[in-house]
Formats: structure tokens, C-alpha cells, sequence
């Protein structure tokens, strides 16, 4: 373990506050080889003249993913992942607080093709749809268990990718996170889908775990009114168009080669063909609820 550098990659969203008290919680961890890569969405946080006074402390780096009106979580942190110099990394959002053995807990399970997600816990609003996620994944073996199983027999769970932690290398042979189409919903079902279909494991931590701040300011890319219809009509019409075994293998080995003008291109091309298979995309969904009613399943 000891012989692991780490890179925490923390995006933020111009909440300057708990970031600061974020950015406290790193100066007293029990692990020490670690740098903070700081990636601002949309806001000039990162480069506070506070937040960079905590290079007197650990290793700090600050980068701006250059957006201000849209939501850039996924190029923030392939931008951290790119930037970083550690052969471990830990993802996690500024709205959270943190224990003084949080980097060692991610450390201590550190295992090669095999993402480690550790638990999210909050106090305020939310906490019972959170704590619930948190139980279905608490059933998981305590032991990596590649993800195509976790899909196929644990159907409750629902794997997100904020505080995981992995191996840089092997998240880079992955083709890294989508980030063709910035929008709520896409960037975690797409990325463990495809690390299910590259044989990635995940393995859940409950030691390393993250308090959820439900208080913290809302990101004005993101509302969160907006969030469960955008969610739903992603998971319709966007998610069956990169769900898929020919769009895996693009991300992988095309997508990160790719320049801006092509990734434009190419959003819009995804966008073009959800409209056009929409009708398709709606029926298949009707008739798989339909489908589900008639089994009898929901019942029990």
C-alpha cells in the first residue's frame, strides 16, 4: 500500500465554502502520498487565492474545464485524470465532507481492473433515497466481483461513479469517461457499462466514505428540478445509442484520439440518431413495462 501515489480529483462547482472546509479535511490524513487535482466547472473557485494557499500543505494542481453554461462533470474529470501523476485516483464532487482516513481506506483495497466505490452518507433532504442505495449496495460480497455479475444478479444496485477510486492506467485503457454530450444521467450508466463489458470489477467500501452535503449551493448547469427529466429522457433516447458493444469499442479505442471539432461532430450525430429511432426507443420501453406488469413481478 505504501508504495501507491495517489491523485484525488475533486471537481467544483463555485461553492467556495465547503470547499475550503473540503480541502481542510486532506491536511490531516493518515495517508500522505497524495496530490489534489482541482478542476473548475464553470467557475473561477479553483483559482482562489484561499484554495491555493493549501499548497503549503499537499501537492495542489487547479485546471478549468472553459465551460460557464453547460455541465462539464465529465471532461472535469478526464481533465483530472489526464493531469494527474499518481497511479491511483480517487474521484469525488466538492459537496462532501471526509474522514482523516479516507484516502488510506480507497488505498488499503486498491486492486488492478477493479473499481472501488465507497459509501455516501447524508443527514439532510435525501438521505433515506441515498441511505437506500447505499443498503442495496452493502449486499454486494465483500470481495471484487466483476460488474457483468453485479448487473446480472444484484438488479437493485445502482453503481455511481462518484467516490470510486481505481487504477489510472486501466480507466485510461477504458477510453476514460463519455464526454461527447454534457448532460445529467449519461456519464455513470455509460462508463459501468462499458467497464462491464471490458471485464472491470467493483468492489464496495464502506470504510471509505464521504458525507454528502445536501445543503451545499445548487450547480446552475444542473438544477435539481431538472435533473429527473433529463435523467429519464437520456436513459430513453441517448443511453440505448451507447449501451451497446460497437459504441464501447468506439470510446475505446477512437473517442480519446479524437479533436474538438470531431467530438462536436459526433454529438451531433448522436443527437440526430436519437431522433430518429425515438419512436423506436419509446415503444420498446412501453412494451417492456408492459411486459413486466403482465409477468406479475411487481407484486413481489
Amino acid at each position: 500500500m505504501n508504495s501507491i501515489t495517489t491523485s484525488v480529483i475533486i471537481v467544483t462547482y463555485d461553492r467556495l465554502n465547503i470547499l475550503l472546509d473540503l480541502l481542510n479535511d486532506f491536511k490531516n490524513q493518515t495517508y500522505s502520498r497524495f496530490e489534489i487535482i482541482l478542476i473548475s466547472d464553470g467557475c473561477e473557485s479553483a483559482f482562489n487565492e484561499e484554495v491555493l494557499s493549501f499548497k503549503n500543505f499537499f501537492k495542489l494542481i487547479t485546471k478549468d474545464t472553459g465551460f460557464k453554461n453547460s455541465y462539464g462533470l465529465a471532461i472535469a474529470r478526464n481533465i483530472g485524470i489526464k493531469e494527474s501523476r499518481g497511479d491511483y485516483c480517487i474521484l469525488i464532487d466538492d459537496d462532501c465532507r471526509i474522514e482523516n482516513d479516507f484516502v488510506e481506506s480507497h488505498i488499503k483495497y486498491a486492486e488492478r481492473k477493479t473499481i472501488i466505490g465507497g459509501k455516501r452518507f447524508s443527514k439532510g433532504s435525501g438521505s433515506h433515497t441515498l441511505s437506500k442505495k447505499m443498503n442495496e449496495l452493502s449486499k454486494l460480497p465483500k470481495d471484487s466481483l466483476p460488474i457483468r455479475e453485479i448487473r446480472q444478479n444484484f438488479k437493485k444496485v445502482s453503481l455511481i461513479e462518484n467516490n470510486i477510486s481505481f487504477f489510472k492506467k486501466d480507466i485510461e485503457d477504458l477510453g476514460c469517461f463519455f464526454d461527447i454530450i454534457n448532460s445529467y444521467g449519461l456519464v455513470g450508466q455509460e462508463f459501468f457499462y462499458r467497464a462491464s463489458f471490458y471485464n472491470l470489477k467493483y468492489r464496495f467500501v464502506e470504510q471509505a466514505a464521504i458525507q454528502h452535503l445536501t445543503n451545499a449551493k445548487e450547480v446552475k448547469t444542473n438544477l435539481r428540478k431538472n435533473k429527473i427529466p433529463v435523467s429519464v429522457l437520456n436513459n430513453i433516447f441517448i443511453l440505448p445509442l451507447l449501451k451497446n458493444k460497437i459504441y464501447c469499442i468506439f470510446q475505446k479505442n477512437i473517442v480519446p484520439k479524437l479533436n474538438h471539432n470531431l467530438r462536436n461532430i459526433l454529438g451531433k450525430l448522436i443527437y440526430f440518431n436519437a431522433i430518429l429511432m425515438a419512436p423506436i426507443f419509446l415503444i420498446q420501453r412501453i412494451l417492456k413495462k408492459c411486459l413486466y406488469l403482465l409477468s406479475g413481478k411487481h407484486f413481489f
